[in-house]
């Protein structure tokens, strides 16, 4: 077991040789597993003032003009771009969920679940176990997160050019607090947090498993308008990623992607990915 923290945790977690397909069912008795206690609507974040930051005001050179193709080499247009970014690992430089659980969860159950995800547990039986872990105060929890989560640089400049949907598998309470520290307003669609003290527990925000991958799923929350654009980089993503037209990734999807020999774009920044799509 890598211990959690030390180096080469994160290309511990991200091995691409543990991810089993994302088509196959997960052999989970759905049955046995607790309903939910809510059922949620997609949320705004609130940002205490002032706008987004502009991309003229960046200093930056012009991004060029790129006539962009989906990755069948159909043309996309910018306007009527649907763009989707995954949050954690995405818009953050690290996963904050996996910060989390460094911090306050049980660290070995963490590293044990992450390496069964996709093999022996589902998506969300490891999401679910790890989080019960934690059982400090949601307000010490997220003072953490607002002091050392990082989000990737060009995020403000492209909420403001491409009003894209943040799409997460994360928490509401975990994310809101992290825009609003960056002056972004963005519209989020993401799980909820009953943060009891023995323990953690997850309200999703779709307790229905996908028809398609068999586990809960960020497939279905997808616009339904075309072109459709997604940018993550893990497990989570993988259903998600399939049903679009184009896909920015990174790391372990970028991994899988590159496997089952579907096309993508690698980024690093969001400039990355706004210039193609200008």
């Amino acid at each position: 077991m890598v211990p959690l923290g030390a180096p080469g945790l994160d290309e511990h977690v991200r091995d691409p040789t543990r991810e089993r397909e994302v088509r196959e069912r997960v052999a989970v008795e759905v049955a046995e597993l607790a309903p939910p206690e809510a059922k949620l609507e997609a949320a705004e974040a609130v940002r205490p003032g002032g706008d987004a930051v502009p991309a003229a005001d960046l200093a930056l050179d012009p991004l060029p003009d790129v006539r962009a193709t989906d990755r069948r080499g159909s043309p996309v247009a910018s306007a009527a771009v649907n763009l989707v970014l995954d949050w954690d690992g995405t818009v953050t430089v690290r996963d904050s969920q996996w910060m989390l659980l460094e911090r306050f969860g049980d660290r070995d159950l963490f590293a044990a679940t992450e390496d069964a995800l996709g093999r022996t547990l589902s998506y969300r039986e490891v999401m679910e176990s790890q989080l019960a872990s934690v059982r400090v105060p949601l307000e010490e929890a997220v003072a953490f997160l607002v002091d050392e989560v990082e989000v990737r640089a060009g995020f403000a400049a492209l909420v403001e050019r491409f009003a894209p949907l943040l799409l997460s598998s994360g928490f509401v309470e975990t994310i809101e607090p992290i825009l609003a520290r960056e002056g972004v307003r963005a519209e989020l669609v993401a799980n909820r947090l009953d943060p009891r003290p023995d323990g953690w527990r997850i309200l999703w925000a779709d307790d229905a498993p996908c028809p398609v991958c068999g586990d809960l799923c960020k497939r279905r929350a997808l616009p339904t308008g075309r072109p459709l654009v997604y940018v993550g980089d893990g497990y989570s993503d993988r259903c998600a990623a399939l049903a679009a037209d184009r896909v920015f990734a990174t790391r372990g999807l970028a991994d899988y992607l590159a496997g089952e020999g579907v096309a993508f774009e690698p980024f690093e920044t969001f400039y990355d990915v706004a210039a193609p799509l200008t």
